[in-house]
């Protein structure tokens, strides 16, 4: 799906096929300045109209596998492209300048899985020893987030962080 405003609308008919090194499927579809992006495997790819073919916007290196992206502004001056690599490795920033650059990844904090609700970012990542759900407010490549709450079980995975409405849910593998 691509949502954009907070309402579903139907994806455009593409065939990622053709994307190189793209061995799963796409896990999330993002459009951002006007450009289609998608996030699978270690890569962000883009769609490139005029040649009709994904190009790589950023390897992400062997062994990270981005599991969600948004597109998120908070306070900052203009939007952002959020890409979460789950327990692996730290949150990837993308400015859009260009289809692959400014890509920016952030000193320590990690994110999986991300939800907006209202003017906060909500996301969840793996802290010591517990899946935990925190957020932040002020966007930008060195984010800052708020209070950290402890999702259910300590050993469950995360598998989803939704809005709806005024409240935010996570979705674990225990339920």
């Amino acid at each position: 799906d691509i949502t954009g405003d907070g309402s579903l609308c139907s994806a455009p008919l593409l065939n990622a096929t053709g994307a190189t090194g793209v061995a799963t499927s796409v896990r999330k579809l993002k459009t951002f300045l006007s450009q289609l992006y998608f996030v699978t495997d270690r890569y962000v790819k883009v769609y490139d109209s005029t040649a009709n073919t994904w190009a790589t916007s950023k390897d992400m290196g062997a062994g990270n596998n981005g599991a969600d992206l948004v597109i998120f502004q908070g306070t900052q001056a203009a939007p952002l492209m959020y890409v979460g690599l789950g327990t692996t490795d730290p949150v990837w920033t993308f400015t859009g300048a260009s289809d692959t650059t400014v890509w920016a990844q952030h000193a320590t904090q990690q994110a999986q899985f991300f939800a907006m609700n209202g003017e906060k970012l909500f996301f969840d990542y793996f802290n010591t020893d517990a899946f935990v759900l925190t957020f932040t407010e002020n966007g930008g490549a060195a984010f800052t987030i708020g209070s950290e709450v402890p999702v259910g079980d300590q050993q469950a995975v995360v598998t989803s962080v939704v809005s709806i409405e005024d409240a935010v849910f996570a979705f674990k593998t225990d339920g």
